[in-house]
């Protein structure tokens, strides 16, 4: 009960923060505000899970306008829920890229400094958060987020999982990023076998489905549930890695052979 009763908090946040961004963004035309991520596929973890929002405009954000909406953001609630807030503008979600076009960027995630980007020529993690979007947003502010985001294909949300895992790869050694990359990598390969991007903990449950011996499965889940001490080894992250890179290169040289 008093998690439900923290992700109804971090929902009224997201309002909030939708209506504080509708007003400052008044003058770039804003079309819409897209919730999406954990708070509406029912997997939020308080303290754990972000709150992600998506900003549609109409046009593209001056230096005057991206001070006033990263001032608004901080005033909103600076003890809230950890938090992924980006701006685009119409166009740019409409016809997504490989590597999208960023107005604005706010991250704000627990024990680290708060990262802002303004004006990103190129942001290949977007093709993600938009066909999340797409499919299982919820526009807090203006019309469905299928009708304002266009189509992304399969292959770039592959492609972009590929990237991930590779670089990861090489940071298996990170343990704070463990329960991270664990349940991430699980999401990426459930994705490629299906077709369907689930939450983390659904995603993590269909992997150890299928794999049982992947025990940094299980333990990921178990810190990402609060268990304190579950320990996570290097080669066991570097298994569930491995697994997932071999599904999603399979998936991509079917996809391109199929073109």
């Amino acid at each position: 009960m008093r998690d439900e009763l923290i992700a109804g908090d971090a929902m009224s946040f997201a309002h909030q923060l939708a209506d504080v961004g509708w007003n400052v963004l008044a003058e770039a035309g804003p079309v819409a505000a897209i919730l999406h991520g954990s708070l509406v596929t029912g997997d939020f973890v308080p303290g754990r899970s972000d709150v992600d929002l998506l900003f549609v405009v109409e046009r593209s954000l001056t230096d005057e306008q991206t001070g006033r909406l990263l001032d608004a953001v901080r005033r909103a609630d600076h003890e809230g829920p950890p938090l992924d807030l980006r701006v685009v503008t119409r166009a740019v979600a409409a016809s997504p890229t490989m590597s999208p076009p960023m107005e604005f960027y706010f991250g704000r995630h627990p024990g680290e400094p708060d990262e802002i980007e303004t004006r990103s020529a190129g942001e290949p993690d977007l093709v993600v958060e938009f066909w999340v979007a797409r499919k299982h947003g919820l526009s807090l502010r203006g019309p469905e987020p299928c009708e304002i985001i266009g189509p992304v294909p399969n292959a770039w949300v592959l492609g972009n999982g590929l990237r991930l895992l590779d670089r990861w790869e090489g940071l298996t050694d990170d343990d704070a990023k463990a329960e991270l990359m664990v349940l991430t990598a699980c999401r990426i390969w459930r994705f490629a076998a299906v077709g369907e991007i689930a939450s983390k903990s659904a995603s993590a449950r269909w992997a150890f489905g299928q794999v049982p011996t992947l025990s940094a499965i299980p333990a990921a889940l178990r810190r990402r549930g609060g268990e304190a001490g579950v320990s996570i080894t290097e080669r066991e992250i570097g298994d569930v890695l491995a697994t997932a890179k071999r599904a999603t290169k399979a998936r991509l040289s079917a996809t391109s052979r199929l073109r």
